[in-house]
């Protein structure tokens, strides 16, 4: 995976979570993230998931029913400018 494409897949993968508006107690199953792409980069999209995880972009939730994510609404300014720096104006309704 080059740079490019992981900021890529990290600002889609967060344009996603917010135009559903999963953020903090509204969660989302891990695997959903992976709807929407081709089959080529979910094993990119884990490792980027990872990443989001570890930088405290997303929460987790593990339950019995499998592991969920959400938005976190205290990084909420860095994702809507990560957003806003890759798509612009496109992404301005939803942010």
């Amino acid at each position: 995976m080059t740079k490019s494409s992981g900021i890529t897949l990290k600002a889609q993968i967060l344009f996603k979570l917010v135009r559903r508006r999963q953020w903090g107690g509204k969660h989302s199953a891990i695997d959903d993230l992976k709807k929407g792409f081709p089959p080529n980069t979910h094993a990119e999209i884990q490792s980027v998931t990872d990443e989001l995880i570890s930088e405290n972009m997303l929460l987790v939730k593990k339950a019995f029913y499998g592991t969920h994510v959400s938005l976190n609404p205290k990084m909420s300014k860095e994702i809507k400018e990560f957003i806003a720096n890759l798509y612009g104006e496109i992404a301005k309704p939803y942010l």
